[in-house]
C-alpha cells in the first residue's frame, strides 16, 4: 500500500478558481486529481491508500484527517465533484423516476442507514438514473470543504462508454 503524489510544475495554489478537483473515495482509501480548467491539463494527483478491510468508523476518521491536513482542501474551486464507491446503488429507468420516492426505489435493493444520504443522478445520454446511498460523515467532511459539491457514484463512469458503445453497435 503506497501512497502516490504527482504536482505538475505549472500549478499554481493561487489559480484555484480555475481549476475543478476531482475526488474519489472508497473502501481502501480516496485520491483526487486537479484539473486546471483554462489549459485542460491535470495539476495534480494524490492517492491515499488505507488498510483493507479497515472499520468505518477508522475510515471517516481517516478521511476526515486527510481533508483537515491537506492543503488542496483549503481552497476554492471554479467546480468540484466526488464519486463515492458503493454497493448500494439502484438503478431505475428514468420514466419511473420521481424524486418524491427516492427512498422507497433505493428500499427495493438496499436497506438505508440511519446516517446515509440519498443522492442521485440521471446518467448522461441514457434513460437511467442511479439512486445510491452516501454516507453522512463523507458527504459533510467535503461539503463543508468545497461548497456546490456534485456527487456521483461509481457507476455514472462506467455506464456512459458502455452505453455510448451499445449505441454505436445498435
Amino acid at each position: 500500500m503506497h501512497d502516490i503524489t504527482f504536482l505538475d510544475e505549472t500549478l499554481d495554489v493561487n489559480q484555484t478558481n480555475n481549476y475543478h478537483i476531482s475526488i474519489q473515495c472508497q473502501l481502501n482509501g480516496f485520491s483526487f486529481s486537479v484539473l486546471d480548467t483554462l489549459n485542460n491539463k491535470y495539476v495534480a494527483l494524490k492517492n491515499f491508500m488505507f488498510q483493507r478491510d479497515l472499520p468505518e468508523d477508522m475510515y471517516y476518521e481517516k478521511v476526515e484527517d486527510i481533508v483537515a491536513d491537506e492543503e488542496f482542501f483549503s481552497k476554492k474551486y471554479k467546480s468540484s465533484s466526488l464519486i463515492y464507491a458503493t454497493r448500494k446503488i439502484t438503478l431505475l429507468p428514468d420514466k419511473f423516476f420521481d424524486v418524491d420516492h427516492l427512498k422507497n426505489y433505493f428500499k427495493l435493493n438496499h436497506d438505508l442507514d440511519e446516517l446515509d444520504e440519498l443522492h442521485y443522478n440521471r446518467i448522461h445520454k441514457t434513460n437511467i438514473y442511479s439512486i445510491y446511498a452516501v454516507p453522512n460523515y463523507i458527504a459533510t467532511t467535503f461539503v463543508q470543504r468545497l461548497p456546490g459539491m456534485k456527487f456521483y457514484s461509481q457507476i455514472t463512469p462506467m455506464l456512459f462508454p458502455v452505453y455510448s458503445q451499445l449505441k454505436q453497435n445498435k
